[in-house]
């Protein structure tokens, strides 16, 4: 895969990458690979900051392109933790070492970097039980 020439946005850009004689499928795995490098998982995040405290605290160490504050979907109360991309993988390693166990807002913060979401099995939540292929017993006891 030659890679011809690549560049990343600041927040709401785009990434626009050309590839020669690769699928759309190539692109967008090469995308989420450049993403994945320099994204941070940021924990026990005080519950009243806001993605400007965030972006203003790592942009001590790098250019946050992106910050990402978790909410409770049925809520909409913060969760505690988040996600924040940096520019370059040498500036999100900067922001690990020093913001990991720093004190934000009155909490210790818990900074590593982001991993891939791991599969999980559908959950049915919809009740009524396993369906069997079999014929129920419907002796009486």
């Amino acid at each position: 895969m030659r890679l011809e020439s690549h560049q990343v946005n600041t927040f709401g850009g785009d990434l626009r990458t050309r590839f020669h004689g690769n699928s759309d499928e190539n692109y967008q795995s090469e995308r989420h690979n450049l993403i994945m490098s320099s994204k941070m998982y940021v924990g026990n995040i005080p519950f009243s900051a806001t993605e400007a405290d965030l972006r203003s605290l790592f942009s001590e160490f790098g250019q946050p392109t992106e910050v990402i504050l978790m909410t409770d979907r049925e809520t909409g109360r913060p969760r505690g933790f988040g996600f924040v991309s940096m520019d370059s993988r040498e500036a999100m390693e900067r922001s690990i070492q020093g913001t990991d166990g720093r004190d934000f807002q009155g909490r210790q913060l818990h900074v590593n970097e982001a991993k891939e979401r791991e599969e999980r099995p559908h959950v049915n939540t919809r009740g009524g039980g396993p369906r069997h292929s079999a014929k129920r017993d419907t002796r009486r006891w």
